[in-house]
């Protein structure tokens, strides 16, 4: 069950659980941890853009360009009766000159865990939003990688994955 929070006069409001939630529990999180199994991850959707006209700035101007990525979950499924959690993580990153994007990459990334029968849903939803990033990061990653360099281009990679501890 997730969190609610009552308004005056008004029925429940959900809110979403995170790690900084006062309703948070530690025991909760770890039993999902311990149970969850990667059963699957696959790419689902790519779509690169690179733009002829700002070729010649990608590969003689490096110092000139913005460079950015970013990735969230996209869908998210829990059958807790079946135990299996399901979501789509979607990265994307791309490269700038001045306002022009010269460069774009959109990647989706299914991702499915099982053995997670009768554990709480928002720690098992909260789980995916937290790990399927670390698991699905790397594929993107090489696939970045190996789109740039199909392109003609010697990028440097995308940079590695931090994480603050809560």
């Amino acid at each position: 069950m997730m969190p609610e929070e009552r308004e005056k006069g008004r029925r429940p409001v959900l809110r979403e659980l995170t790690f900084a939630s006062d309703e948070f529990d530690n025991a909760k999180y770890s039993e999902v941890a311990r149970f969850a199994r990667l059963r699957e991850m696959g790419l689902v959707e790519a779509n690169f853009k690179l733009r002829p006209d700002c070729f010649s700035d990608l590969v003689t101007s490096p110092d000139e360009l913005t460079h950015g990525f970013g990735g969230d979950v996209e869908q998210l499924s829990f059958d807790p009766e079946g135990g299996v959690l399901f979501g789509v993580y979607a990265w994307n990153a791309e490269i700038k000159k001045g306002n022009k994007k010269a460069l774009k990459l959109l990647c989706k990334y299914f991702i499915v865990y099982n053995n997670l029968e009768d554990q709480p849903a928002d720690y098992a939803k909260l789980y995916l939003e937290k790990v399927g990033k670390f698991a699905s990061y790397p594929y993107f990653r090489s696939q970045f990688a190996i789109l740039t360099s199909a392109a003609g281009l010697t990028l440097p990679p995308l940079p590695a994955l931090a994480e603050r501890m809560d």
